[in-house]
């Protein structure tokens, strides 16, 4: 099981990922690459948890999308779905990360790694015969 984490340190820091907001005291993010699929959790510091699970055979792609707003570009990172009538198309484009709004090169960390399981998920099983 691989886990991708953006975590927000606490009240008054700042990091890689953003700042800590009082508002909604968010502290981290989750991906968990669950068999069959991929585990989205959102942890809150009043105990709040917010869980999506997407199965693996629905994900076509995982991309980093950009957006302007308020005069600044946003980088966020997004799980494509499958479109069930059309195998090329996307039905669903899922944004992660939306509550901790990590930097840019963390995203791209993060990306890796999800390109990672894809491709795993690509990769026929190796037989583990010697011949």
């Amino acid at each position: 099981m691989a886990c991708v984490r953006c975590t927000v340190g606490g009240p008054g820091s700042s990091g890689p990922f953003g700042s800590f907001s009082p508002r909604n005291r968010f502290w981290a993010e989750d991906i968990w690459k669950v068999l069959p699929g991929l585990q989205v959790t959102s942890s809150y510091a009043s105990g709040k948890e917010s869980t999506t699970f997407i199965e693996m055979s629905q994900v076509k792609d995982v991309v980093i999308n950009e957006a302007i707003h308020m005069q600044k570009v946003i980088y966020y990172l997004c799980i494509l779905i499958r479109d069930p009538q059309d195998p090329q198309g996307v039905s669903e484009v899922v944004p992660l990360f939306q509550s901790s709004k990590p930097r840019l090169d963390c995203l791209v960390e993060v990306y890796k790694s999800c390109q990672e399981i894809l491709a795993q998920r690509e990769m026929p099983p190796q037989s583990s015969e010697v011949k």
